[in-house]
């Protein structure tokens, strides 16, 4: 749960930070503030690209964390031992 809230922060963050900073304009008229510009705008693509696919390998990594977490109950489900079983109900009925 705490990853999926890392994941949403980080998005957050990044549209707020890196979408007007592709737009940048040049600060006069002369050649070099147009170039400078234009490798701003170029510096914030690629920031973008790449914290897309770190979306994308976040939003996998959690996938992958909540399918193994599934496979592990699963497994320990058909590991129990009847005496686990009755172990924990009896448990459950002294602690309510």
């Amino acid at each position: 749960n705490q990853l999926a809230h890392i994941g949403s922060a980080l998005r957050a963050a990044n549209a707020s930070a890196a979408a007007p900073t592709t737009g940048v304009l040049a600060a006069a008229a002369d050649e070099i503030s147009q170039e400078i510009a234009t490798m701003f705008g170029a510096h914030a693509r690629g920031y973008q690209a790449i914290s897309a696919r770190a979306a994308t390998f976040h939003q996998q990594f959690l996938q992958a964390l909540n399918d193994a977490g599934v496979s592990y109950a699963g497994a320990e489900a058909a590991n129990a031992s009847p005496l686990q079983i009755v172990e924990q109900g009896v448990l459950g009925v002294i602690n309510a």
